[in-house]
């Protein structure tokens, strides 16, 4: 399910186990009530990203190190 968000940005949500009648029903409900966990393509972050002069920032760790950041 791909969702926009008022930002604009398109916030997707994958369907894992089998396509059942049940299942998507709950996926569903799971959806409206925003209890579903973002997919987000992107490595995962490393400490090793943030050793260096010049900083790795990856779709996982951007909130974190760009947004969040004093």
């Amino acid at each position: 399910i791909a969702d926009m968000s008022s930002t604009g940005a398109m916030k997707k949500y994958s369907f894992e186990g089998e396509f059942t009648e049940d299942a998507l029903m709950e996926f569903e409900e799971k959806f409206f009530k925003g209890q579903l966990t973002q997919t987000l393509k992107s490595e995962e972050p490393s400490e090793e990203d943030l050793e260096a002069p010049v900083k790795v920032v990856k779709g996982k760790s951007f909130s974190k190190i760009v947004m969040e950041n004093g």
